[in-house]
């Protein structure tokens, strides 16, 4: 199957652009007369909910137990005037549900810090009276486009069961997440996952994640770099999550004592600096301080600066700077940077390119054998040349973001685990050469951040005006052929000699020798292979959780029933002895 295609291509279309998606939109609704819009290929059944309706995850609610209602009918309870967004849009409107995907509801809740972002990929509400949105979701590069109805699932309460915002007749976010459920499979398709992939699917944009340990990035951390690029991304509107991974076999999410839990993904909302002199009874304090959100909007940090923390007190002009309108169990908390570095080990990041960035896209394949096309393997293998090369040239000092991306397995199919570690490394080439025939440490211009098995491998360079190739590979020589797509972005004009994703024959390219004494002189293990941490899983019984609560209201339903039975019995009694 080709990258650029999914596994369930009968429900999303690839429209050239919204404008045309919108247009599709209004034939289906002429179409429909006085009919409410259904979604014949996400229908309200069981196999929308779960893999395996027969079979629903522990303490999932069975299909028969849950009720499709529609949202602009007022048939989920609270939603009595629904509106796509209400008075903006803020991080603190999403609210996990029931369904154990901690991963995207903090991409969700990140996406919404940038509601020009955000209201991209809600493509079109304007027909939601006749039960229809039109949504859009990146995959492979490209925006694939959904329609769907506004049908959701509910409990026997009229309760939406999986996640929704805060104010119940907000709906952006129920809309979001069953397009994005539609496009995977089912509900159940979204269970455990990791931030920077949701973020890429909810932007198209390069995402990047940052291990604690990876020896690059603890250096960026001893020296207090990695907090000067956080900062700059951020002002440059890149979004950022970030989690305790657990290791292999490390289990299901856990508190670790101070109220984060381990296994679980949140969002990262803002990075700021203070300060406040010192008074009669506090010391001065300076600090760099990180607001991070819980997505099931509740259990919060307990360590200094935690909310209501007598830190607050002790400093009142950081309370009036960072948190004026005092404070909401709501997930969000501030933690400062010596304190987060402690509490979690990895961060995510996606990279936000401006509408001026120009960008160009290859299909490719490591194919082993191939002399242009190879599965060579990373630069300490002697046949890192024979990976494929795509050159291109820049006139001026320029800001290049590259991505290389392997089969998407929840979006196509196939094994959850990837095997190939994958990454990239770009070469400064000499005069019009159009391939590095030889690795060479003094013309390496930059690399991903490490070489690991996910589905997408991004980093950032800054380039000196000169002739380069980007070279994606594998981590070792491979032996069966492998699928890629390659993403070059740039802040100015980049020209690319390939302009189709056919590889020139090896016979077309100037060879030179390179001397011998200009072989490399990096450490063994400068280019790492990474194991992938464990995705973001829930801690067992979050379902269960659920379907007690709506056992209560159940019950709750029960008990009123019951009283108004005995009212009607004591009524009927009065009525007869008169």
């Amino acid at each position: 199957m080709s990258q650029d295609v999914g596994a369930l291509a009968d429900r999303y279309n690839d429209y050239e652009n919204d404008d045309a998606a919108m247009e599709a939109e209004a034939a289906i609704v002429a179409a429909l007369g006085d009919k409410l819009y259904e979604d014949e290929s996400f229908p309200a059944a069981g196999g929308s909910l779960y893999k395996n309706p027969h079979a629903p995850p522990r303490g999932a609610l069975p299909p028969d137990a849950v009720e499709w209602n529609r949202i602009n009918e007022l048939e989920i309870v609270g939603c009595e005037n629904p509106s796509t967004f209400i008075d903006g849009v803020t991080a603190g409107d999403v609210i996990q549900g029931a369904l154990g995907n901690c991963w995207f509801i903090s991409a969700m809740s990140v996406l919404a810090t940038r509601s020009d972002l955000l209201k991209n990929v809600i493509v079109s509400d304007k027909n939601r009276s006749k039960g229809i949105y039109t949504v859009k979701i990146s995959k492979a590069g490209k925006w694939r486009y959904m329609h769907i109805d506004d049908r959701m699932p509910c409990n026997r309460s009229g309760k939406i069961n999986f996640a929704h915002s805060r104010d119940p007749n907000e709906t952006w976010v129920m809309v979001l997440e069953k397009a994005y459920a539609k496009l995977h499979g089912s509900y159940e398709s979204l269970i455990s996952g990791y931030i920077d992939f949701g973020l890429r699917d909810l932007t198209g944009a390069a995402t990047m994640k940052l291990k604690f340990k990876d020896k690059k990035v603890k250096k960026m951390l001893a020296n207090g770099k990695l907090w000067d690029q956080l900062k700059e991304w951020k002002a440059e509107g890149s979004l950022m999550g970030c989690s305790m991974a657990t290791e292999k076999g490390g289990g299901q999410e856990h508190d670790m004592g101070m109220g984060i839990l381990s296994g679980h993904a949140y969002g990262i909302l803002r990075l700021e600096e203070v300060e406040a002199a010192a008074t009669d009874e506090v010391d001065e304090f300076k600090g760099k301080m990180v607001q991070v959100r819980n997505p099931w909007g509740q259990s919060e940090w307990n360590g200094d600066w935690s909310d209501k923390d007598v830190m607050w007190d002790d400093y009142p002009s950081i309370f009036e700077q960072l948190q004026p309108d005092g404070f909401k169990s709501d997930g969000t908390f501030w933690i400062e940077w010596t304190d987060f570095k402690e509490q979690y080990n990895q961060m995510f990041v996606g990279l936000d390119f401006g509408d001026d960035w120009v960008g160009q896209r290859y299909r490719g394949k490591w194919s082993p054998g191939s002399d242009v096309s190879g599965c060579g393997g990373m630069p300490k293998y002697p046949t890192f040349p024979t990976n494929p090369q795509y050159s291109f040239s820049v006139t001026e000092q320029t800001k290049a973001i590259f991505i290389v991306s392997q089969k998407d397995n929840r979006w196509q199919g196939g094994d959850a685990k990837y095997k190939t570690a994958v990454g990239f490394v770009c070469m400064k080439l000499d005069g019009d050469r159009k391939r590095c025939p030889k690795f060479n440490s003094r013309k390496m211009a930059g690399m991903s951040r490490t070489f690991v098995p996910a589905r997408t491998v991004a980093g950032q360079l800054n380039l000196s005006p000169g002739r380069y190739a980007v070279v994606p590979t594998t981590f070792k020589p491979g032996t069966v052929e492998e699928e890629f797509v390659l993403e070059l972005y740039s802040n100015k004009a980049m020209k690319c000699d390939l302009e189709g994703d056919d590889l020139p024959d090896l016979d077309d390219i100037e060879k030179e020798a390179i001397k011998d004494d200009e072989d490399d002189e990096l450490d063994d293990d400068y280019f790492e292979e990474e194991e992938e941490h464990e995705p973001e899983n829930e801690e067992e019984g979050r379902e269960l959780t659920f379907l007690s609560e709506q056992v209560g209201d159940l019950a709750e339903k029960i008990r009123t029933l019951a009283a108004e039975v005995t009212g009607l019995e004591q009524k009927v009694v009065q009525m007869e002895g008169n």
